[in-house]
């Protein structure tokens, strides 16, 4: 799978009515103004605009070994483990939530806390990336770790430690996020699924 840089993402989110090639129109919305829709497009522009002012040298990445020095030391932070929740319950790490890679994280934006660190892992840092990306578009102060579970965390000498099957609850915060913002995200996610299907499925020679 090629990895999606983060302006690809942004246009994916910042493009109203499919106007990009392969970016799905939004689901209908009430009726609305041209005055009202021009500012939330210029919002959510803006959103995008600022994303890029701030974009540190660090390129919001954690190591691995910060991640696990940091649940060692009992730091606060909100810990995401986007794997299958098959794999979670397999194994994660402390204190870890389970949200999938998906629309599911679109559903979650508003109980992701805003006012902690969102360190995010998933099995390679590539699906971690993406997903940190969307967050800081969504006000959250988010983290990709550096490899994800299986290239990163699990090489670790703390990791087995500080790997436990219990599951970890979201705790309880309200934190709004901008409707058009979030249904951008969602559409985000259906694509990338869309295409991971496509790729899945078997080539059919054509008879004609």
């Amino acid at each position: 799978m090629k990895r999606i840089c983060t302006k690809c993402i942004v246009a994916a989110l910042i493009l109203s009515m499919g106007i990009t090639a392969g970016i799905p129109a939004y689901a209908a919305q009430p009726q609305t103004t041209a005055a009202t829709e021009q500012a939330a497009q210029l919002s959510l522009e803006e959103t995008a605009s600022q994303y890029f002012e701030n974009y540190p040298s660090d390129k919001h990445v954690v190591s691995a070994e910060q991640l696990l020095n940091r649940v060692e030391e009992g730091e606060s932070f909100c810990l995401l483990d986007i794997r299958s929740a098959e794999d979670y319950a397999k194994g994660h790490i402390q204190g870890a939530v389970n949200i999938p890679y998906g629309a599911d994280v679109a559903d979650a934006l508003e109980i992701i806390p805003n006012d902690q660190p969102v360190l995010v892992y998933c099995y390679s840092g590539q699906t971690a990336s993406q997903t940190v990306a969307l967050l800081r578009l969504a006000g959250k102060d988010a983290y990709n770790v550096s490899g994800g579970f299986n290239k990163g965390i699990s090489k670790q000498e703390k990791a087995k430690q500080l790997t436990v099957k219990t599951e970890t609850a979201l705790p309880e915060g309200n934190y709004p996020v901008n409707p058009q913002l979030k249904q951008a995200i969602r559409e985000y996610y259906e694509l990338a699924a869309q295409n991971r299907l496509k790729r899945k499925l078997p080539k059919v020679r054509s008879t004609w």
